[in-house]
C-alpha cells in the first residue's frame, strides 16, 4: 500500500494517467485483501481508488484494465458489511456485469469463470426483486460455468458448482415446485460423488445435510424410500460433526461465536433427524418415535446450554408430541412446559417486531398442546390447562399493550422515566437497523448493543418494581 502511493506521487492523472489508473486498480486489490485494520475502512478505501481509476479508464480504449476495475468493484460492494446492503447488492451485480462485457468466455475463460461464480452468489442472496426471478439468474450463472468446469480436472470446483445450483433449486417455490426440488436433489447427490469426509469435510457435511432436508419436503419418487434417503444422510453428518466436538470447544473457552454456530448446526440436524423419524413409514411405528425421542431429548440438553431459545422451543414441542403418541403424558406436560417457557423467552429476547409477530403466531399451537397435555395426565391438571389458555390469550392483548405510551407510575422520579424513554427509544431504533442487516459483524455488533441496551432496562424495571411500586406498569409492559 504505501510503495503505490509512493508511486502514485509521480504517476498522476495529468503527467501519465493510464500509469496512474492502473496503479489505483492495484492498490485497491490490496486494501481489498487486506487483512489489518478495519475491515469497513479498508474497503471504502478499495471502492474509492477502483472508481477514480474508472474516471479515465473506459471499455472502448482500455477494455482489459477497465474489466479488472469493474470486477474487483463488483466483489468490494459485494463484501460490504455497512451501508445499505440492497443498494450494495446492486451495484455489485452492476458491476460484475460490466466485467461480463469484455471477460468472454472466449478470449478470458478464467476471468470469465471467476466473474460469472461472484455474480451468481450476488443473485443468490439478493433482497430486492423477484426472488425466484434471482434464484433462477444464479442457476443461469452456475449452470454457465459448469459447462467449461471439468468434473475430473477441477473436482472440488465442480462440486460446489452443484451445491450451489442446488442450494437456489431447493428454494424456489411454484408450480413446478416438485421438478426443482428433483434438480437440487441431483444436484446435491452429483456434488457428493466428489464430496468426501477426507477430502472435503465440511462440504460434504453440508451438502449431506441439505440433501436430507430437500428430501424431506420433495414429494416426488417414493416418499418411503426418501425418508430412508434423508435418514441416512442425516446419520452420516452425525460421523463428522459429533457432539463432542463443540462440548470440547466450550470447556476450552474456543471462540463463543463459533461454538454457538457449531452447536447451532448439531442441535438442528438432531431436530431434522427427529421429524424425519416422526415421518418414517418403514419399521415399527413405536421404534421410529423412540428415536425421534431420543434426537428431540439430545438437541434439548444441548439447548439448556444456552444455545438458541428458538430451537429449545422447536425440539420441546416436537418431543411433547413424540412422548404424546407415546402415552407417555407426564413427560408430554414436561416438554410442553419447557417449550412454552422457551417461547416466551424467544418472544422477550426478538429483536424486530417482525420477529416478535412472527413469534406470536407459531407460539399459539405450543400453548394448544400444553393445554391438551394438562387434561391428558393422570389425574388431569384442570387448573394448570386453564392458566396455559389464559395466558396464550393474553399474551397478545399484553404485546399490543407494550407498544402504546403508557402513563409512568406514580412517585417515580422524572429522571428514571426520561431514561426509560431513551432506552426504549434506542431499542426501537436498533430492531429497525437490524430488521435491514443481514448476517455478518455489523448485525453482530446490532445485536450485542442491542442485548446490553434490554439488560439496562430490564436493570431499570427492577428499580421500578421494587422501589416505585410499578408492577401493574411492568406487566403492561410486556
Amino acid at each position: 500500500i504505501e510503495a503505490y502511493k509512493a508511486a502514485l506521487r509521480v504517476r498522476t492523472r495529468d503527467r501519465l494517467p493510464f500509469d496512474w489508473a492502473c496503479t489505483l486498480i492495484n492498490l485497491g486489490l490490496t486494501y481489498r485483501m487486506r487483512t489489518r485494520g478495519s475491515h469497513e475502512e479498508n474497503l471504502d478505501n478499495a471502492r474509492d481508488a477502483l472508481e477514480s481509476a474508472l474516471t479515465f479508464l473506459t471499455r472502448d480504449h482500455h477494455p482489459k484494465e477497465w474489466a479488472i476495475a469493474q470486477y474487483n468493484l463488483g466483489q468490494t460492494f459485494k463484501n460490504r458489511l455497512e451501508g445499505d446492503r440492497p443498494e450494495n447488492q446492486d451495484r455489485a451485480i452492476a458491476a460484475f456485469e460490466n466485467a461480463l462485457l469484455v471477460f468472454t468466455r472466449e478470449q478470458f475463460r478464467f476471468e470469465w469463470t471467476n466473474a460469472q461464480i461472484e455474480l451468481g452468489d450476488v443473485y443468490r442472496d439478493r433482497e430486492r426483486g423477484d426472488g425466484r426471478e434471482n434464484s433462477l439468474k444464479a442457476v443461469q450463472a452456475y449452470e454457465a460455468v459448469l459447462t467449461v468446469v471439468d468434473r475430473v480436472a477441477k473436482p472440488l470446483l465442480w462440486a460446489r458448482l452443484q451445491t450451489l445450483r442446488a442450494i437456489c433449486y431447493s428454494k424456489l417455490d411454484s408450480a413446478e415446485e416438485h421438478l426443482e426440488k428433483s434438480r437440487a436433489v441431483e444436484a446435491y447427490e452429483a456434488a457428493l460423488t466428489v464430496l468426501t469426509p477426507e477430502n472435503s469435510p465440511e462440504q460434504w457435511a453440508d451438502a449431506q445435510h441439505n440433501l436430507g432436508t430437500t428430501l424431506v419436503v420433495w414429494q416426488g419418487g417414493d416418499r418411503a424410500e426418501n425418508i430412508e434417503r434423508a435418514i441416512k444422510a442425516f446419520e452420516a453428518v452425525s460421523t463428522v460433526r459429533p457432539r463432542s466436538d463443540f462440548e470440547r470447544e466450550i470447556e476450552l473457552g474456543g471462540d463463543r461465536r463459533e461454538v454457538i454456530l457449531r452447536a447451532r448446526d448439531w442441535v438442528s440436524l438432531q431436530i431434522n433427524l427427529g421429524t424425519t423419524y416422526e415421518l418414517r413409514v418403514r419399521g415399527e411405528r413405536a421404534e421410529n418415535l423412540r428415536r425421534a425421542r431420543a434426537a428431540y431429548e439430545g438437541a434439548l440438553q444441548v439447548c439448556r446450554v444456552g444455545f438458541g431459545t428458538d430451537m429449545a422451543r422447536q425440539a420441546a414441542a416436537r418431543l411433547g408430541s413424540v412422548r404424546a403418541e407415546l402415552q407417555d403424558w407426564e413427560g408430554a406436560f414436561a416438554a410442553f412446559q419447557t417449550s412454552r417457557q422457551a417461547a416466551e423467552q424467544e418472544f422477550n429476547f426478538a429483536l424486530t417486531e417482525g420477529r416478535k409477530q412472527q413469534t406470536l403466531e407459531v407460539n399459539a399451537w405450543v400453548y394448544e398442546k400444553a393445554v391438551e397435555s394438562c387434561l391428558r395426565t393422570n389425574p388431569p391438571r384442570p387448573a394448570d390447562a386453564f392458566v396455559f389458555a389464559e395466558e396464550a390469550r393474553s399474551r397478545i392483548f399484553r404485546y399490543q399493550l407494550s407498544e402504546l405510551p403508557l402513563r409512568p407510575p406514580p412517585g417515580a422520579a422524572g429522571e428514571l422515566v426520561s431514561i426509560e424513554q431513551q432506552l426504549s427509544h434506542r431499542m426501537r431504533t436498533l430492531q429497525e437497523e437490524i430488521n435491514r442487516t443481514d448476517a455478518g459483524e455489523v448485525r453482530w455488533r446490532l445485536i450485542d448493543e442491542a442485548t446490553a441496551t434490554r439488560e439496562k432496562l430490564r436493570q431499570l424495571w427492577d428499580r421500578l418494581r421494587h422501589k416505585h411500586e410499578a408492577a401493574n406498569y411492568l406487566a403492561l409492559r410486556g
